[in-house]
């Protein structure tokens, strides 16, 4: 009998502990959805406080229906309605968080050639004018030097005189023209043969390169009288040493012999520097094999030439050998042109046979 009645005592027990169960795990569910909505509230909150704390008195409740007060030339149309307050809250605030723009009713914006617009409605719908802005050009001219100058150098020109000696033209004053807070210094320079001198390099000083061409010379040869002279230029040489030079027409007018000297086949530079040395000799001979070579100081054998004709029987054969280079040469330095062989033809004369000096640049050698 008691056995009994415990047992429905129980099972009504275990009911209740269940309902009890799912009704705190509602109440629970019930009060973290309250919690959540309680905190997006909060945080809404304080949006609004800190959008009121920024935008100052003027808050969002007080925002009206935005007009259209202009248009611009292309035909966007221009609201009443200021951006600054927005673009200052999404984006400057936490930079400059006291940054406040003024709005278009309190301060309108003033027609300009940029972004000019005219109102809707009224009776001037033309646009401004944009303003022009003027200034002197900055622009670097290097123009002709002074009329003086030109008219020297036009003088020159038509006399040939850029075959003499240079001129020293300092006497001529440079003239200036002032641009703003630009001077422009006018000048002009002659392309010719020159360079420019070491000693004045700022002022620029011209003078002629020095140069030298001689061409192979039988003028004191008569053919009958002298056993090595066939005529016509065709002569061959006692000595090894080619001696028979002449220096070319212009050499004296121009006053390149202020440079250079020759005597018995030997050229004296007297300025140092680099010079461009060059020589051809025309072989008019017999034999398979010619040539020679171009000697500094009589020893030191710079430059050399060789050519080699082979033929089944002995007959005259003509062939030019040429050769050329650079080389330093001290003050008082010599150039000679020797043959490798004895008794060779060659025809000595103008264009046919030839050798010179062109003086590249001065240069100091270190010691």
């Amino acid at each position: 009998m008691n056995s009994e009645n415990k047992e429905p005592r129980v099972g009504a027990l275990g009911i209740v502990g269940i309902f009890t169960c799912i009704f705190l795990f509602m109440m629970t569910v019930f009060n973290s959805i309250n919690v959540y909505y309680l905190q997006m509230n909060v945080a809404l909150l304080n949006e609004e406080i800190a959008y009121l704390r920024i935008s100052g008195p003027c808050s969002h409740q007080s925002r009206q229906k935005r007009n259209i007060v202009g248009s611009t030339d292309d035909g966007v149309f221009v609201s009443s309605e200021s951006y600054a307050d927005h673009r200052r809250f999404n984006f400057s605030h936490s930079r400059y968080p006291n940054l406040k723009g003024l709005s278009v009713a309190s301060m309108p914006a003033q027609a300009s050639y940029i972004g000019s617009y005219s109102s809707i409605g009224t009776d001037d719908t033309s646009a401004g004018k944009a303003s022009v802005h003027v200034r002197k050009s900055r622009v670097m001219r290097l123009d002709e030097k002074p009329r003086e100058y030109l008219q020297v150098s036009r003088s020159a020109l038509k006399s040939g005189d850029f075959l003499y000696p240079s001129r020293d033209y300092s006497e001529y004053p440079s003239t200036e023209a002032s641009t703003d807070t630009v001077h422009v210094t006018k000048r002009r320079i002659r392309q010719r043969l020159e360079t420019l001198d070491e000693r004045h390099p700022r002022t620029g000083r011209i003078k002629p390169l020095p140069t030298i061409h001689f061409n192979g010379d039988t003028s004191k040869y008569v053919f009958g009288t002298h056993d090595n002279f066939n005529g016509n230029g065709h002569l061959r040489h006692p000595q090894r040493t080619f001696v028979d030079w002449k220096a070319s027409n212009w050499v004296d007018k121009t006053g390149m012999n202020n440079y250079f000297s020759f005597e018995d086949g030997y050229m004296t530079i007297k300025e140092s520097g680099i010079y461009f040395i060059y020589a051809q000799i025309y072989y008019l001979d017999e034999h398979d094999q010619n040539g020679y070579r171009v000697y500094k100081n009589d020893k030191t054998s710079i430059l050399q030439c060789t050519i080699f004709s082979n033929s089944s029987q002995r007959t005259t054969k003509g062939n030019t050998c040429y050769t050329a280079g650079a080389e330093y040469f001290a003050g008082g330095d010599k150039i000679s042109i020797g043959d490798l062989s004895d008794g060779r033809y060659s025809l000595f004369e103008p264009g046919k046979s030839f050798f010179g000096v062109i003086k590249l640049g001065d240069i100091r050698v270190r010691v």
